[in-house]
């Protein structure tokens, strides 16, 4: 469990997951016509939650590691001021839900198929 363990691999896994973010930018997180247009923050968070996910369920071998650094440090810097203790405790707290709610989308997907 990631509370469990020392701050500074917390920190580690925290920026090594996150790194992957920018693939989504550019796949993963694209928008069919059903769907409203979303901010640029929106599409952010997306992009680094995609990333996150990536990166946990694949490792980070499959993400674009440079797209997913820009994503992660576009949305610590815009949505939390540059402060990374406010972005990993966000993390942590929505973690569970966004890899659940974009396993749902995946599974969904490949259903439809």
């Amino acid at each position: 469990m990631l509370a469990h363990r020392p701050k500074h691999r917390v920190g580690t896994s925290l920026a090594s997951v996150v790194l992957l973010v920018g693939l989504v930018v550019g796949s993963s997180a694209t928008q069919t016509s059903a769907q409203p247009p979303q901010s640029e923050a929106g599409r952010l968070e997306a992009a680094f939650w995609q990333c996150d996910y990536d990166a946990t369920v694949h490792g980070l071998e499959r993400v674009d590691v440079n797209a997913c650094t820009d994503v992660y440090d576009a949305i610590k810097r815009t949505r939390f001021a540059g402060d990374f203790e406010a972005l990993l405790e966000w993390w942590q707290r929505h973690r569970t839900h966004e890899h659940a709610k974009l396993r749902a989308t995946r599974v969904a997907s490949r259903e439809r198929r």
